[in-house]
Formats: structure tokens, sequence, C-alpha cells
């Protein structure tokens, strides 16, 4: 073989080899900088973004003729149609525009072990590439049995039961959201608990322990209109308002009922938390309307207006929890894809001009297929929040 050309050959590979290896670091540095941080310590001193989300959209399942947006005429249908959340697809888009949005974690409704909502979370999210490399979640422990909560031997056995299977298919994996070391639970509708809290949290905590973990970070549901009680405090590490939402005319002023959110609710809450050393993840909705689905109750409609409601919302929580003395601040969103009462901020496809027909599902009130607008305005806010 000609001596130049073996030269020649050995400078080239050794180039080729070079450029690969720059490519893989390059490759490894993106992935790193994209990789969420799911563990936090309450001393942080940062914004953390939470969305509820749904996991329960199967093919057909809850996509019924109970859907607001797909009875509005024009339809405003989510820009991915009737998906499946188990579809991979489907995960990854939510995911990228999640994080587009700066959210860092879902509040992933679970309706106990082996049912569809824990499926979709073990066998179709935890196996995404997407969601594994950049976004965390919680679990939002509903209340199979109904409210108000009866907290008695029977409960608490099942919690417990709940629980076990928890720390061995969930709370050990690395995008579980984690405080203190301590897994986060957000619990639905705490404040309708009767009985036994004490010992329902205390043997929780004993065997989160047992576990290796510090205990369980609880996130209770308590935050709503004239309901103040610190009876459960002592046992939980945060409260939070799932949704604001309360059955009163004047709700439908979406202003008044910010205002009346902030200062007789929100700004209370904030006080209690701080003085008990505690935690309030404020939440913010763009909306409500629940007629698709419970037309019979017409629950009066928060409107939405041109995105103008949740913009409001988020201006109007920003000093609120700023006046929160722990360094961790926690913003949740109801909704991602509550779309049966219409609190999602999930893309739409969209509609150039807006609808108020029929008449009986908007109440008159003006609705707009928004796309992407409810995930710019939270990216802004975000990254203003310091400002």
């Amino acid at each position: 073989m000609n001596i130049r050309f073996m030269f020649a050959l050995f400078f080239l590979s050794v180039g080729v080899l070079s450029c690969k290896k720059s490519q893989a670091t390059e490759a490894g540095q993106d992935t790193l900088e994209e990789k969420i941080v799911v563990s936090f310590s309450s001393q942080e001193n940062r914004l953390v973004i939470g969305t509820c989300y749904y996991p329960w959209y199967r093919k057909d399942a809850h996509w019924s003729g109970d859907n607001l947006r797909y009875n509005l005429d024009p339809p405003q249908p989510p820009q991915l149609g009737k998906y499946d959340c188990m579809d991979q697809v489907t995960i990854t888009q939510h995911v990228q525009w999640s994080v587009q949005a700066g959210i860092d974690f879902w509040i992933s409704s679970w309706w106990g072990p082996g049912g569809t909502t824990d499926d979709v979370i073990l066998n179709g999210q935890l196996r995404n590439s997407e969601f594994i490399r950049r976004l965390g979640y919680c679990l939002l422990y509903e209340p199979t049995q109904g409210s108000p909560i009866n907290v008695n031997d029977t409960y608490i056995g099942k919690f417990t039961t709940d629980l076990t299977y928890l720390i061995n298919n969930h709370f050990k994996n690395p995008n579980y959201l984690k405080i203190d070391n301590k897994p986060v639970l957000y619990m639905y509708l705490t404040r309708t608990m009767q009985g036994n809290c004490a010992k329902l949290f205390g043997s929780a905590d004993s065997l989160l322990r047992r576990n290796g973990y510090d205990g369980l970070y609880v996130v209770g549901d308590e935050v709503y209109w004239s309901q103040f009680s610190e009876e459960r405090l002592q046992y939980i590490e945060a409260v939070t308002a799932y949704n604001p939402h309360v059955s009163q005319s004047w709700v439908s002023n979406s202003s008044s009922f910010i205002a009346r959110c902030i200062s007789e609710v929100y700004t209370p809450w904030m006080d209690i938390v701080n003085r008990t050393q505690k935690s309030h993840w404020v939440s913010v909705i763009p909306g409500f309307n629940d007629l698709g689905v419970r037309p019979a109750e017409y629950h009066p409609v928060i409107p939405r207006g041109p995105g103008s409601t949740f913009s409001e919302f988020l201006r109007s929580v920003k000093p609120v929890l700023k006046r929160q003395s722990s360094p961790l601040k926690v913003l949740v969103i109801t909704s991602w894809n509550e779309w049966h009462e219409d609190t999602q901020i999930e893309p739409t496809i969209v509609i150039s001009d807006p609808t108020q027909k029929p008449a009986e599902l908007t109440r008159g009130n003006w609705y707009y297929g928004y796309g992407t607008q409810y995930l710019d305005t939270l990216a802004i806010f975000k990254q203003q929040f310091n400002n």
C-alpha cells in the first residue's frame, strides 16, 4: 500500500472519530441540560409549575358527547383530536408542549392500582423517552368512594395498601416528584375528611420512612371559600385549591371572581401557611364550563375571554406567591386536559372567529379556538416571575 495513502487514511480516520466524539459530547450535553430535576428542596428559591393531567382518554373513553368544545358551533376540538393517552406520539407532543410552557411536572389523576390511569402512566408515559428525559410527575389521589371522606379503619387500610403499591411502582421512579426526600401525593378533597386523620397520616409517614424516605409529602385540597380549618395542617406539608369555582352567579364576572379569590381565599391561606411553616400550592384556572357534562346542574360559567381570564389570574397570584415565606414556590394549573369542565390549557385547533353558539352551552360568552395561546402566556409568566 502506498505510504502516503496510509497516512492520509490515518488522518482521515482520526478526523472522523474526533467529529463523532464531538457530536456525541454535544448531544450528551443537550440531554443533560434538558433532563428535568424532579427532586427539590423546600429551601430552593425557585418557582416550579405543575398541571393537573388526566390520563383517562383512551380511544373512545371520555370522548363522548359530553365534551363542551366538540359541541360548539363550529367545534373547537383539541389540536390532536380524540387522542389516546397511551399513544406514544400523543405523549411526546404533550411533553413537548408542557416543556414549552415551562411546566415542570404533571399531577396525574390516579384511580387505583391496575386501572386505566395507572396503566397509562406505567406503560405509556414511563416508557416514553421524551417524558423520561424532560418531565416529572406526581399522583392526584382520587377519593374513589366520593365525599365526604370517612377516615375509618377501612379507609386507612386501603390507603396503606395503595401506598405500598405506589412505593413499589411509582415513588422509586426517578421521574416521580419528591420534595425534601418525600414523595409528593396530591390528595383531592381532603377538606371533606372526617375521622382519624392522625392515624391515617402517621401510619403513612411511618411506612415511607421504613422504605428509605423522610415521610410522605401530602398536598391537601384544603383551600376553598369560607373554609380555613387548620385541623389537618399538622399532618400535611402543603395546601391547595384544585378548583376555586363556586356555584354563585358573581363568578361569571371573571375579574370579580379573581379579585375575590385573591382577597377572600388565597391571601388568608397564605397567611396561615406562613405562620405554620407550610406551603401553599397556588392554583390558577383559565375558566370553567361544565354545561356539556352536567347540564342539569346548571353551574355558572367562568368565561375565558380571548385568554384574558388566565392572564389576569396569573398576574393576580404572582404577589401572593412572592409573599410565601417558604423559598420553593409552586404554581398549579387546573388543568392540562380536563375537557369536561373546560379548564384545559391543552391546545385546541385555531379558529379565526369566536362563537357564542349554542347559547345553552355558552350562555352568551365568546369561545375562541385558542391554539397554543395559554402555553405561550404561561411560558412568559415563568420567565418573568422574578422581575
